[in-house]
């Protein structure tokens, strides 16, 4: 029998570069999870996810923060949440789903994604070439997130900072991401 170790890659191969204003990197390790409230559960689980973190579902096109935990909630939608750990994503999954179980459907999604963080004066002139959102800082101000397309592709676009995005998309079309992200950075230098 041969012996052999499977090692975890970074979906886009932990890359990192700085642009003239701007940054582009992977964000990695991601842990990510679906929260699904059921049916008239919206406030077992605000109640659940007080209790555990101090922090309730935010409303659909808003970011929550528990500094204390390093979670971010994403609202995606009346009833969706997507949960982001900062600190030690190997908390999310496990130590998530035990504390909210009874209230919502956890699904663990931390290997369905690729992540980048975009950082710097220009990050928006990027950006406004591929979203089909308006990123100006009167709409899409800090802690507001949406779903876009770039590219042909589904992006989630998080507004961090006053210069700091995070853009997250499907792991399978990694590359592609990468791409239309990258060659807009350049397009704009």
């Amino acid at each position: 029998m041969v012996d052999f170790v499977l090692e975890p890659r970074p979906p886009l191969g932990g890359f990192r570069h700085a642009y003239p204003g701007m940054i582009v990197e992977e964000v990695e390790p991601l842990s990510m999870c679906s929260l699904a409230t059921p049916l008239g559960g919206g406030e077992a689980l605000d109640a659940a996810l007080e209790n555990a973190y101090g922090i309730v579902r935010p409303a659909p096109g808003r970011v929550a923060v528990s500094e204390a935990a390093g979670l971010r909630l994403l609202g995606m939608a009346a009833d969706s949440v997507f949960a982001l750990f900062d600190k030690d994503p190997g908390l999310l999954p496990d130590a998530l789903a035990e504390q909210v179980r009874a209230a919502c459907y956890v699904t663990d999604q931390s290997d369905a994604w690729a992540a980048l963080r975009l950082t710097g004066e220009r990050v928006r002139d990027a950006l406004e070439r591929i979203a089909m959102i308006d990123l100006d800082s009167q709409s899409f101000e800090v802690g507001v997130v949406a779903r876009t397309l770039m590219e042909h592709l589904s992006v989630i676009v998080v507004r961090e900072e006053e210069n700091a995005y995070l853009l997250l998309s499907t792991r399978s079309s990694a590359p592609s991401f990468l791409h239309a992200v990258t060659q807009s950075a350049e397009n704009v230098l």
